[in-house]
């Protein structure tokens, strides 16, 4: 992953960015990637399992200013809400500071948070072993974050935020079989960074009706595959490393401006890339046998 200083990897770089715009966004970015500190204040909740088939749900419903969870769970079949029908196993509503976290250790982990509201919401994930599932949802916030951190094989994240100011998702995964799927819709400025090191990884994101959106994605090893949707934005920016072989990425952007990065190190790698609007810039970079690339600019 590109490792760019604060400002410089945040702000959109189209010169149609006015001075004002860029402005904002960069400040979006800073509180984004200064670290979050726990609620030093209010409710305060904390569940420790340890065996098999484990259950914990934690709900803080407009309890206070600031509000905290930690819920930490080693062994198996573990289970925080149901990432299946989305009910949070954290649950957190109308806090001005909502802060959770989740650490699991074992195989067929589960976990699900809903944060609602507020100013600032934080998750943390963090899953070791086979079979892992999470679902995170950050809906109108004034910033929110999430960051995964899974180890083992067959892992999945399904990350879902609507009408937050600004919004940051930071992923790594390493093993195999890993997905990640990240919806943003109604931002003022986000986007996934992610990191994935194994073979077979998928990554979708999709963004839509955002001010600036990006997508930042390293992938290492064989069969991985990138596909990133953003729509009706007014700057989206798409960063995509690959190294290894029978790579796929697929980029598509509907907004006034984009720019796009692609690099692929490898064998039978293959690029396809379409943006549509007022002032387009891609860079398309392979290296190796029988690669394919299509860039289209309308």
């Amino acid at each position: 992953m590109k490792n760019h200083p604060p400002a410089e990897r945040c702000a959109p770089s189209a010169s149609a960015l006015a001075t004002a715009a860029v402005a904002t966004v960069v400040a979006a970015c800073t509180v984004l990637i200064a670290p979050p500190a726990l609620a030093q204040e209010g409710p305060q909740a904390i569940a420790t399992q340890a065996g098999a088939g484990n259950r914990a749900h934690i709900a803080q419903i407009n309890a206070g200013a600031e509000v905290s969870a930690l819920i930490v769970q080693n062994g198996a079949n573990n289970l925080v809400g149901d990432p299946v029908i989305q009910t949070g196993g954290i649950l957190q509503t109308d806090s001005d500071v909502q802060v959770a976290e989740v650490r699991q250790t074992g195989k067929a982990n589960q976990a699900a948070l809903s944060q609602l509201g507020g100013w600032r919401a934080l998750f943390y994930l963090e899953q070791g072993g086979n079979d892992n599932l999470s679902t995170v949802r950050q809906d109108s916030a004034g910033y929110s974050v999430t960051r995964v951190a899974q180890r083992g094989e067959r892992n999945r994240v399904d990350g879902d935020s609507i009408g937050s100011g600004a919004h940051g998702f930071d992923a790594v995964q390493s093993g195999a079989d890993n997905r990640i799927a990240v919806v943003d819709r109604y931002s003022g400025y986000g986007g996934p960074y992610i990191d994935q090191n194994g073979a077979s990884n998928l990554v979708r994101d999709y963004a839509a009706n955002a001010f600036y959106a990006y997508v930042d994605i390293a992938q290492l090893g064989e069969r991985n595959q990138v596909a990133s949707s953003h729509e009706a934005s007014f700057s989206t920016s798409a960063l995509v490393s690959q190294v290894g072989a029978d790579n796929l990425v697929t980029l598509t952007s509907a907004a006034v401006v984009s720019d796009g990065f692609i690099t692929q190190v490898g064998d039978r790698n293959v690029a396809t890339t379409g943006q549509h609007g007022a002032d387009h810039r891609f860079n398309l970079t392979q290296a190796g046998n029988g690669n394919r690339g299509n860039i289209v600019q309308r």
